[in-house]
Protein backbone atom coordinates (compact mmCIF):
# COMPACT_ATOMS: atom_id res chain seq x y z
CA UNK A 1 0.00 0.00 0.00
CA UNK A 2 1.53 3.59 -1.07
CA UNK A 3 2.21 6.23 1.76
CA UNK A 4 -0.46 8.70 0.77
CA UNK A 5 1.69 11.88 -0.02
CA UNK A 6 4.20 9.75 -2.09
CA UNK A 7 0.74 7.99 -4.44
CA UNK A 8 -0.57 11.75 -4.58
CA UNK A 9 3.32 12.81 -5.90
CA UNK A 10 3.33 10.09 -8.27
CA UNK A 11 -0.09 10.90 -9.91
CA UNK A 12 1.39 14.59 -9.95
CA UNK A 13 4.36 13.63 -11.43
CA UNK A 14 2.52 11.42 -14.02
CA UNK A 15 0.25 14.49 -15.03
CA UNK A 16 2.91 17.12 -15.45
CA UNK A 17 6.16 15.60 -15.68
CA UNK A 18 7.89 19.22 -16.38
CA UNK A 19 7.27 20.25 -12.69
CA UNK A 20 10.29 20.16 -10.41
CA UNK A 21 9.30 18.55 -6.58
CA UNK A 22 10.90 19.36 -3.53
CA UNK A 23 9.24 17.27 -0.70
CA UNK A 24 10.31 17.30 2.79
CA UNK A 25 8.89 15.21 5.59
CA UNK A 26 8.68 15.93 9.47
CA UNK A 27 6.01 16.04 12.61
CA UNK A 28 3.28 18.24 12.56
CA UNK A 29 4.48 20.89 13.88
CA UNK A 30 7.41 21.12 11.67
CA UNK A 31 5.30 20.65 8.63
CA UNK A 32 2.47 23.57 9.92
CA UNK A 33 5.11 25.93 10.92
CA UNK A 34 6.78 25.58 6.85
CA UNK A 35 3.62 25.73 5.38
CA UNK A 36 2.88 29.54 7.71
CA UNK A 37 6.83 30.32 7.07
CA UNK A 38 6.43 29.93 3.47
CA UNK A 39 8.74 27.43 3.49
CA UNK A 40 6.57 25.07 1.07
CA UNK A 41 4.08 25.41 -1.20
CA UNK A 42 1.93 22.92 -0.23
CA UNK A 43 1.77 20.03 2.21
CA UNK A 44 0.19 16.64 2.76
CA UNK A 45 -0.80 16.41 6.41
CA UNK A 46 -3.09 15.16 9.15
CA UNK A 47 -5.28 17.39 10.77
CA UNK A 48 -4.35 20.61 8.87
CA UNK A 49 -6.05 23.27 10.83
CA UNK A 50 -9.05 24.71 10.31
CA UNK A 51 -7.85 28.70 8.98
CA UNK A 52 -8.99 31.38 6.91
CA UNK A 53 -5.37 31.69 5.17
CA UNK A 54 -5.17 28.00 4.51
CA UNK A 55 -6.86 26.66 1.55
CA UNK A 56 -7.59 23.16 2.14
CA UNK A 57 -9.16 19.08 0.58
CA UNK A 58 -9.76 16.23 2.25
CA UNK A 59 -7.92 13.58 0.74
CA UNK A 60 -8.44 10.23 3.33
CA UNK A 61 -8.75 9.32 6.66
CA UNK A 62 -6.95 7.36 9.14
CA UNK A 63 -6.91 6.39 13.12
CA UNK A 64 -3.83 6.09 15.19
CA UNK A 65 -3.07 2.17 15.79
CA UNK A 66 -0.16 0.25 17.65
CA UNK A 67 2.79 -1.33 16.37
CA UNK A 68 3.34 -4.85 17.82
CA UNK A 69 6.23 -6.99 17.15
CA UNK A 70 5.06 -10.08 15.43
CA UNK A 71 5.86 -12.94 18.19
CA UNK A 72 4.36 -10.64 21.08
CA UNK A 73 1.48 -12.56 22.92
CA UNK A 74 -0.72 -9.41 22.07
CA UNK A 75 0.16 -9.61 18.51
CA UNK A 76 -0.19 -13.94 17.85
CA UNK A 77 -3.84 -13.53 18.82
CA UNK A 78 -4.38 -11.09 16.07
CA UNK A 79 -7.50 -8.84 17.38
CA UNK A 80 -7.59 -5.07 18.41
CA UNK A 81 -4.93 -4.56 21.34
CA UNK A 82 -6.72 -2.51 24.18
CA UNK A 83 -4.41 0.33 26.18
CA UNK A 84 -5.24 -1.28 29.39
CA UNK A 85 -3.12 -4.21 28.02
CA UNK A 86 -0.27 -2.24 27.43
CA UNK A 87 0.56 -0.64 30.73
CA UNK A 88 3.11 -3.22 31.75
CA UNK A 89 4.25 -3.21 28.39
CA UNK A 90 7.09 -1.31 27.62
CA UNK A 91 5.65 1.49 25.19
CA UNK A 92 7.33 3.62 22.34
CA UNK A 93 6.12 7.15 22.04
CA UNK A 94 6.98 9.84 19.45
CA UNK A 95 7.32 13.34 20.55
CA UNK A 96 5.00 16.36 22.17
CA UNK A 97 4.84 17.66 18.87
CA UNK A 98 3.38 14.24 16.84
CA UNK A 99 -0.09 14.13 16.19
CA UNK A 100 -0.08 10.49 16.12
CA UNK A 101 1.29 11.12 19.95
CA UNK A 102 -1.57 13.79 20.37
CA UNK A 103 -4.19 11.12 19.14
CA UNK A 104 -2.61 8.44 22.09
CA UNK A 105 -2.59 10.70 24.47
CA UNK A 106 -6.52 11.72 24.39
CA UNK A 107 -7.22 8.09 24.27
CA UNK A 108 -5.08 7.18 27.04
CA UNK A 109 -6.89 10.23 29.63
CA UNK A 110 -10.32 8.94 28.20
CA UNK A 111 -9.33 6.11 29.58
CA UNK A 112 -8.62 6.83 32.28
CA UNK A 113 -4.65 5.64 31.88
CA UNK A 114 -1.12 7.50 32.36
CA UNK A 115 1.00 5.19 30.65
CA UNK A 116 4.73 6.01 30.32
CA UNK A 117 7.23 5.10 27.46
CA UNK A 118 10.17 3.25 27.83
CA UNK A 119 11.63 5.14 25.15
CA UNK A 120 11.05 8.09 23.08
CA UNK A 121 11.26 9.12 19.67
CA UNK A 122 11.02 12.09 17.14
CA UNK A 123 10.61 10.24 13.63
CA UNK A 124 8.03 7.57 12.65
CA UNK A 125 10.70 5.47 11.00
CA UNK A 126 12.23 5.49 13.52
CA UNK A 127 9.04 4.20 15.84
CA UNK A 128 9.07 1.51 13.39
CA UNK A 129 12.58 0.54 13.33
CA UNK A 130 12.51 0.51 17.17
CA UNK A 131 9.42 -2.14 17.21
CA UNK A 132 10.96 -4.23 14.47
CA UNK A 133 13.89 -4.85 16.42
CA UNK A 134 11.96 -5.56 19.52
CA UNK A 135 12.21 -2.57 21.90
CA UNK A 136 8.29 -2.32 22.53
CA UNK A 137 5.30 -1.47 21.22
CA UNK A 138 5.05 1.73 18.94
CA UNK A 139 2.04 4.14 17.97
CA UNK A 140 1.65 5.23 14.25
CA UNK A 141 -1.33 6.48 12.27
CA UNK A 142 -2.64 3.86 9.74
CA UNK A 143 -1.21 4.64 6.54
CA UNK A 144 1.96 6.49 7.70
CA UNK A 145 4.50 3.92 7.29
CA UNK A 146 4.35 1.78 3.75
CA UNK A 147 6.97 -0.64 5.17
CA UNK A 148 5.56 -4.39 5.25
CA UNK A 149 7.28 -6.47 7.42
CA UNK A 150 6.11 -9.10 8.84
CA UNK A 151 8.05 -8.92 11.72
CA UNK A 152 5.66 -6.21 12.57
CA UNK A 153 1.94 -6.65 12.95
CA UNK A 154 -0.47 -3.40 13.22
CA UNK A 155 -3.24 -3.77 15.53
CA UNK A 156 -6.51 -1.11 15.98
CA UNK A 157 -6.64 -0.03 19.51
CA UNK A 158 -10.17 -0.52 21.22
CA UNK A 159 -10.14 3.01 22.80
CA UNK A 160 -8.77 5.39 19.60
CA UNK A 161 -12.34 6.12 17.65
CA UNK A 162 -11.29 9.44 16.38
CA UNK A 163 -10.65 9.42 12.63
CA UNK A 164 -8.33 11.68 11.44
CA UNK A 165 -8.49 13.70 7.81
CA UNK A 166 -4.90 13.78 5.90
CA UNK A 167 -5.66 17.00 3.67
CA UNK A 168 -3.90 18.54 1.56
CA UNK A 169 -3.53 22.22 2.01
CA UNK A 170 -1.97 25.61 0.98
CA UNK A 171 -1.92 29.26 2.02
CA UNK A 172 -4.49 30.83 0.14
CA UNK A 173 -2.51 33.38 -1.55
CA UNK A 174 -0.74 30.75 -3.15
CA UNK A 175 -3.82 29.16 -5.15
CA UNK A 176 -2.75 31.57 -7.54
CA UNK A 177 -0.09 29.52 -8.91
CA UNK A 178 -0.55 27.40 -11.42
CA UNK A 179 1.30 23.94 -9.51
CA UNK A 180 -0.31 24.55 -6.48
CA UNK A 181 -4.12 25.27 -8.31
CA UNK A 182 -2.76 21.97 -9.66
CA UNK A 183 -2.12 19.88 -7.34
CA UNK A 184 -5.34 21.12 -4.70
CA UNK A 185 -7.57 20.14 -8.25
CA UNK A 186 -5.65 16.83 -8.37
CA UNK A 187 -7.48 15.70 -4.67
CA UNK A 188 -10.42 17.54 -4.74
Amino acid sequence: RPNPAMALLSEFRRRYPGVRINASFGNWHQVTTALYEQRCDAIILTGVPQDEALNRVAYMEQRAIALVPARHTLAVRGKPVSLHELADQPLIFRTEHSLTQTAVNRAMKAAGLDLEPALRLGEREAVYEAVLQGLGIGFMFELAVTRDDPAVLRLPITEVEETFVEHVACLTRNMRRREVRALMALVG
